[in-house]
């Protein structure tokens, strides 16, 4: 993820991570998901449930003591076709700010 703004900037504990994934070629209204974590019970984010060879946009957005918040710029993944592959469930690494 890379951010609009520099994440040192709010100056404060971080006390939630939301993220929120679109399906790019979905035209329905329930074409997203979101999961909101605390970053103490987490270090990783694993999203469940990808559809194959889609498209996804994610935002990544950090919210701290205060109510302050910052959100990424979006990153774009791809799924594959859904043929078996020998990799791991796709995962987002948080690192502490």
């Amino acid at each position: 993820m890379t951010w609009c703004t520099a994440v040192r900037e709010l100056r404060s504990s971080v006390i939630k991570l939301t993220l929120l994934v679109i399906n790019d070629n979905s035209t329905e209204s329930n074409n997203s998901m979101s999961m909101s974590i605390r970053p103490v019970d987490t270090s990783d984010i694993v999203v469940l449930h990808l559809l194959p060879d889609t498209v996804y946009t994610s935002l990544l957005t950090v919210t701290v003591h205060g109510g302050q918040n910052i959100t990424s710029q979006p990153a774009t993944t791809h799924t594959t076709s859904g043929g078996f592959i020998q990799y791991s469930l796709p995962l987002i690494k948080n690192k502490r700010v």
